[in-house]
């Protein structure tokens, strides 16, 4: 059974994407909006999880800088990302 998140400090950032499809995550090989059922295709969407793991693998602190809460690039880019939190310092 599920009992909430670990109290031992951690960091996350959480954000849905808007109006992906299916195809879109997959990456598809050609997807692109004139392709149905494309919408974006999968590089709208890759830089963000890029540069998480590039911030908690390498300590890379220019990436880090893309989830500071609330001043972070991530929660400014709301073309393709809504309902951004997060808990880095």
């Amino acid at each position: 059974m599920w009992t909430g998140w670990p109290t031992f400090p951690m960091v996350f950032v959480k954000g849905t994407l808007i109006g992906p499809t299916h195809c879109d995550l997959q990456g598809v090989p050609n997807c692109t909006p004139a392709t149905v059922p494309c919408f974006l295709g999968v590089y709208g969407y890759l830089g963000y999880p890029t540069a998480w793991m590039m911030f908690q693998l390498q300590n890379d602190n220019l990436a880090r800088g893309a989830f500071v809460s609330g001043t972070g690039e991530m929660f400014t880019e709301t073309k393709n990302w809504q309902l951004v939190s997060s808990t880095v310092p």
